[in-house]
């Protein structure tokens, strides 16, 4: 099979381990997940628009920070329900002339 000139030599998908891909993502109620715990992406998110208003980060970065927080978000539940794979990989390699 050739995608853009590239020949597939091998495709599969890569089995999950003990903890899921996206678990990072998922966040947890730990302070070691805080980051990425809903109360710490209200705060991240809340933060960013602080200092945006108050004209330290440029306008436009809270609109930027939501649309990572709907992908985190979507991306997640989209592993959780089996529909999406971090873990495709494939090897390839370009014809020679």
């Amino acid at each position: 099979m050739s995608i853009s000139g590239f020949i597939v030599e091998e495709n599969r998908i890569i089995p999950e381990a003990d903890i899921p891909s996206y678990n990072r993502l998922a966040g947890g109620n730990s302070l070691k997940h805080l980051r990425t715990s809903p109360l710490g992406r209200w705060l991240g998110c809340n933060i960013i628009w602080l200092l945006e208003k108050t004209r330290i980060f440029s306008r436009g970065s809270a609109g930027i920070s939501n649309v990572f927080q709907n992908s985190a978000n979507s991306l997640v539940r989209a592993c959780r329900l089996d529909i999406f794979t971090s873990l495709f990989f494939f090897l390839a390699r370009k014809p020679s002339l």
